[in-house]
């Protein structure tokens, strides 16, 4: 059996500091390759295209944000191939230095979609929001000021990577927060996509970065997918389980279907609801 480009790949960059919930989407998706940091998306794109990594692992859209603008943008004449797809849930986590409390919080550092996902949350404790380039970043800042009025929204890793503490789990306003990533090669190959909580293994054959509007069409509605099938298995629910699998494995075939046949869909109209 041939490996697929997935397999074989040693080296995957992403963008951000490490703990960036891309890092976190790396190890998922891609556990046996080395994970290379990045400090923007066309620094992780021209790695792949430069030959210092084998794969770039890239965020299109986030089930509270939609779609990453920035991307849309910049993949088309990336002159890449997209030869799989991930799924991560997002959990933000309030980190802290060591000492620190939530009532002695007065600042909290992160990414601008990180502190708008959390907003409710923070405003909840009182705490002025303060941007930041990225969500390891801002957690890597609050480590080195050793102030215990400010904290940080980031990930676990992050934490772990920078010796701060959780002070709150889960600070998001509106989960189950998810975010969709590509895997990208330079060159196209067959490569497995991972569904996490869908389950199992599928493939898509590989296209080029320049038709990532296409790609999404197909796979419109992964996200939410993602979100509706984790509800599913929260509650234990085998049988309806399956059935969304088989639902998500129809309308992946029929955009594979369609983008050979170079037609765009719109899949939006194809919902599947979960009861909570």
């Amino acid at each position: 059996m041939t490996s697929t480009t997935t397999e074989r790949a040693g080296r995957v960059a992403f963008q951000g500091e490490p703990g960036a919930y891309a890092n976190l989407a790396a190890r998922e998706a891609l556990p046996h390759a080395m994970a290379i940091p990045k400090p923007t998306f066309e620094h992780a794109v021209a790695a792949v295209r430069e030959g210092e990594t084998d794969l770039a692992i890239i965020p299109v859209e986030n089930s509270v944000m939609g779609r990453i603008a920035d991307i849309h943008h910049l993949l088309p004449d990336a002159g890449l191939y997209i030869v799989g797809e991930h799924f991560l849930r997002i959990e933000h986590q309030l980190l802290g230095v060591k000492g620190a409390s939530l009532a002695g919080l007065k600042r909290v550092f992160s990414q601008q979609p990180a502190l708008m996902q959390c907003r409710k949350t923070m405003a909840g404790l009182k705490i002025k929001e303060e941007p930041w380039h990225d969500t390891a970043g801002s957690a890597k800042h609050v480590a080195e000021l050793n102030d215990p009025a400010s904290a940080a929204i980031a990930s676990s890793l992050a934490g772990e990577i920078y010796g701060v503490d959780v002070l709150k789990s889960h600070v998001e306003d509106k989960p189950p927060n998810m975010t969709r990533f590509l895997i990208m090669a330079a060159q196209p190959d067959d490569a497995p996509v991972r569904a996490n909580a869908l389950g199992g293994n599928s493939r898509n054959r590989a296209r080029p970065a320049r038709d990532v509007e296409h790609t999404l069409a197909g796979l419109k509605c992964g996200v939410g997918d993602q979100i509706h099938a984790e509800r599913a298995s929260d509650h234990r629910n085998k049988e309806l389980l399956v059935i969304l699998r088989r639902v998500v494995a129809v309308r992946r075939a029929i955009g594979r279907l369609l983008a050979r046949c170079d037609r765009h869909v719109d899949l939006q109209s194809f919902q599947v609801t979960v009861a909570r």
